[in-house]
C-alpha cells in the first residue's frame, strides 16, 4: 500500500513544488520594441476627465497589431534649477466607438479602463503591464486607439516621458484621428 501511495503522491508533490518555479518563470516577457513620448505638459495635452479632482492630461497611442501584454511607465518631472521627480498617477484605456451601437448623435466614444498604475490607498509604481483577455474584446490589446490620462497633482509646468514596450510598435499621437473626435 505505501508503494502505490508513494507512486501516485511523489509526481502530485513534485508538480506543487514546481509550479511556483514555472509561473516565475512564464511571467518574464520579452519585448522588441520601445516606444517614447516625451513633452512638456501644456493646453494641447489637457484631458476634460480629472484624477481625484486633479489637473489631468492625455496621451493616445495605437496599437498596430495585437498584442499579448505591454509594459508602461510614465515619469513625470519639474525641472526647475534641478530635475524634481514627481509622483505621477495614470490610466490607460482603451477607446472605443459606439456610434454603431447608439442612436444619440453626441455619444461616439467610449472609454474603456484597462489598467491604473495606483491603488484605492494611492501606492503608485511607476511601470505598469497589460495583458489582453482574449474571452472579452473589449479586453483585448486589439490594434485601435487607447489613451493614457494622467496626473502630477501640480499645477505648475512639468515634462512627462510615456515609455511603452510592445512587440509590434506604437504610434502616440496628442490628439486622436479624424473619424475618432
Amino acid at each position: 500500500m505505501y508503494k502505490l501511495c508513494s507512486k501516485i503522491l511523489q509526481p502530485v508533490f513534485i508538480a506543487l513544488l514546481l509550479f511556483p518555479l514555472l509561473s516565475c518563470v512564464s511571467s518574464q516577457i520579452t519585448y522588441s520594441q520601445k516606444d517614447i513620448f516625451s513633452d512638456i505638459m501644456s493646453n494641447t495635452y489637457k484631458s476634460r476627465d480629472s484624477i481625484d479632482g486633479s489637473l489631468t492630461y492625455q496621451v493616445f497611442f495605437s496599437i498596430k497589431k495585437k498584442e499579448e501584454c505591454i509594459n508602461i511607465s510614465v515619469l513625470s518631472d519639474m525641472k526647475d534649477d534641478t530635475t524634481h521627480p514627481l509622483r505621477t498617477a495614470y490610466i490607460v484605456e482603451k477607446i472605443i466607438n459606439v456610434t454603431p451601437f447608439t442612436t444619440s448623435k453626441n455619444r461616439k466614444l467610449e472609454y474603456s479602463p484597462l489598467a491604473r498604475n495606483y491603488s484605492s490607498n494611492w501606492d503608485i509604481s511607476r511601470e505598469i503591464r497589460i495583458c489582453g483577455n482574449n474571452t472579452d474584446p473589449i479586453k483585448t490589446l486589439s490594434p485601435g486607439w487607447y489613451r493614457i490620462r494622467f496626473s502630477a497633482f501640480s499645477d505648475r509646468s512639468y515634462a512627462t516621458t510615456i515609455t511603452i514596450y510592445s512587440n509590434n510598435g506604437i504610434r502616440f499621437n496628442n490628439s486622436l484621428p479624424p473619424g475618432y473626435q
